[in-house]
C-alpha cells in the first residue's frame, strides 16, 4: 500500500504487474492501482490470437465485465 500512496502523492499512474488472481486485482484496485496486467487478465497472446480475441465481441465484453476499466479524467 505504501508504494501506491507514494506514487499518488507524486501524481504518478500506478501500474500493478503480475496479477494472478481476481482477488489480488480487487485488492490492488481498492488500494488505488490504476492499471494492471497479469495472467488473471490474460496470458500473453500473439498478434494473431489478439486479433481473433478482439473479433469476438462477447469475449471482449466479458473481459471488461470481469475487469472493468477505471474511469479517470486527465
Amino acid at each position: 500500500r505504501s508504494a501506491i500512496e507514494v506514487a499518488r502523492a507524486l501524481g504518478l499512474t500506478v501500474v500493478a504487474e503480475g496479477i494472478e488472481s481476481k482477488e489480488v486485482l480487487r485488492s490492488l484496485r481498492q488500494m488505488g492501482a490504476d492499471i494492471g496486467q497479469g495472467y488473471a487478465i490474460s496470458y500473453p497472446l500473439t498478434s494473431r490470437q489478439l486479433d481473433e480475441f478482439l473479433a469476438q465481441p462477447d469475449r471482449v465484453r466479458q473481459l471488461f465485465t470481469d475487469f472493468p476499466l477505471p474511469l479517470t479524467a486527465n
